[in-house]
C-alpha cells in the first residue's frame, strides 16, 4: 500500500513540475501566458529578450490604455527588443506585444492566428517574417496596427482573413491579397460582434492601404469589395482612403489598375495605358484600325 501511495506521489509531483516549467522564477521574469489550462505556453524574460515557448495557444492581454475585460497587461512590461516564438505555439494572443521595443519579430510555422494589437504601437519594428510553409490563417484588428518604419510584409498564401484596420498607420503601401480570401465567411473566425465582412476581409481591413493587388480569377469579388469598402459610409467613416488604388494582376503578366472618381466610376490602366472609361473600352489607333473602318481621321468601332 506504501508503495502504491508513493509512486503516486512521484506522479503528482512529476506533472506538477511538467506544467510549471519556470519552477523557482515562476511570476519572476518566467510566467505561464497559456489561453487555457490546456493551452502549454512558457513565456521566459531574459534582460530585454523574451522566449516563448509550448504546443499551444497564447493568452489574451490587454492594452496599456483601457483595461479589457478578464484580461490584464502583458507582464513582461515594455522594455522587450527582441522575441523569440518557438514552433509549436498556435496562436499569438491579443495585445501580446503591445508597445515593446522590438526591432523585428519572427512568426513560426505552427501560428496559425494573430490577435487583436498583438504586434501594434512601436516605433523601433521594421520587419516581420513569417516562416516558409506558414499555416498563418487569421490576422486580427489592428494586429499590425501604427508601425511607421514597418513598409513591407509578404502575407503567407495561407491567411484566409484580414479583420478592420489590420495595418493602420503602418509604413505598409501595398497589400497582396492571395485567392483563398474570397473563400470563406470571416466571422466564423472572428469572435468579435458587429463587425462586417466581405468574404474573408472585415470592410475596414486595409483602410491605410494605398495600392491592393488581386489576381485575375477573383477579379469580380475584389472589384466588389473595393467598391463597398470605398464607398461604404457609416457616418463621415470610409474604410478605404480616396487615393487607394485597385491593381489586378493578370496571367499573362500585365496588371491592370483601377483608378475611382467621386463618383464610383473606374478608370483602368493597364501597364499604364488607359483601357476602359466607365465600363467602355478605350481603343488605341493600332486596335480601332484592326477592328474598323476607317472614314476620314476617325474610325467607325464594328461590333462582333
Amino acid at each position: 500500500m506504501k508503495k502504491w501511495i508513493l509512486a503516486f506521489s512521484l506522479i503528482l509531483c512529476f506533472n506538477a513540475n511538467a506544467a510549471n516549467t519556470c519552477g523557482d522564477d515562476l511570476n519572476n521574469n518566467c510566467w505561464d501566458c497559456g489561453k487555457t489550462d490546456a493551452d502549454n505556453c512558457t513565456a521566459r524574460l531574459d534582460g530585454t529578450k523574451l522566449t516563448i515557448t509550448g504546443d499551444g495557444n497564447m493568452a489574451d492581454y490587454s492594452p496599456s490604455w483601457g483595461q479589457i475585460k478578464n484580461h490584464i497587461e502583458h507582464p513582461w512590461g515594455n522594455n522587450v527588443t527582441s522575441v523569440e516564438i518557438e514552433e509549436g505555439i498556435k496562436s499569438i494572443g491579443d495585445y501580446a506585444f503591445f508597445q515593446t521595443n522590438l526591432s523585428g519579430i519572427n512568426i513560426p510555422t505552427s501560428v496559425e492566428r494573430i490577435g487583436q494589437g498583438a504586434v501594434q504601437s512601436m516605433s523601433t519594428l521594421k520587419s516581420v517574417t513569417f516562416a516558409e510553409n506558414s499555416q498563418l490563417e487569421f490576422i486580427g484588428a489592428g494586429a499590425f496596427n501604427d508601425l511607421p518604419n514597418l513598409t513591407e510584409i509578404n502575407i503567407p498564401q495561407s491567411v484566409k482573413v484580414f479583420s478592420a484596420n489590420a495595418f493602420n498607420l503602418s509604413g505598409i503601401n501595398s497589400v497582396v491579397l492571395n485567392d483563398s480570401i474570397f473563400t470563406v465567411d470571416g466571422n466564423n473566425y472572428d469572435d468579435r460582434q458587429g463587425v462586417e465582412y466581405f468574404y474573408g476581409l472585415e470592410l475596414r481591413a486595409l483602410s491605410d492601404v494605398d495600392n491592393i493587388y488581386c489576381s485575375d480569377a477573383v477579379r469580380a469579388k475584389c472589384e466588389e469589395y473595393f467598391n463597398q469598402a470605398k464607398f461604404w459610409e457609416k457616418g463621415v467613416y470610409y474604410p478605404i482612403k480616396e487615393k487607394a488604388v485597385l491593381n489586378i494582376n493578370n496571367a499573362d503578366g500585365s496588371v491592370d489598375t483601377y483608378q475611382y472618381g467621386a463618383d464610383g466610376a473606374a478608370a483602368v490602366y493597364r501597364n499604364g495605358k488607359l483601357k476602359t472609361y466607365k465600363g467602355k473600352r478605350i481603343f488605341t489607333i493600332e486596335e480601332a484600325e484592326a477592328i474598323s473602318k476607317k472614314e476620314g481621321n476617325s474610325f467607325r468601332i464594328r461590333y462582333r
